[in-house]
């Protein structure tokens, strides 16, 4: 026993029932529960109902303003088209007067 005691560098003792080794330093281990994945659901939801919403506004605002442009357009085309208008019963009243077929308006 003393060379095996010597030899070792651990003294054994009768009275001693089990030698427990030093480890190192535990790798940390990261379970997955399900938790997590609720929460990722969660989030993933709410994020999907926000851009739901900004899409909508931005849809909104567009839609806006090119209503404003038809609007603005189709204005101008019936004002065009008013003063065309005007411009043809300007003229039909010129010659009618030229030809004398009607008096002065």
């Amino acid at each position: 026993m003393a060379s095996l005691e010597s030899s070792i560098g651990i003294p054994i003792q009768p009275n001693v029932r089990c030698i427990t080794l030093e480890k190192g330093p535990k790798r940390e281990y990261i379970r997955k529960s399900k938790t997590d994945e609720r929460v990722k659901a969660i989030n993933e939801q709410s994020n999907e109902q926000s851009e739901e919403q900004i899409n909508k506004k931005v849809n909104e605002q567009t839609n806006e303003q090119t209503n404003e442009q038809v609007n603005e357009r189709t204005y101008e085309q019936s004002i065009s088209k008013a003063e065309g208008i005007n411009a043809n019963r300007q003229i039909v009243m010129e010659k009618l007067i030229k030809n004398k077929k009607i008096d002065t308006i």
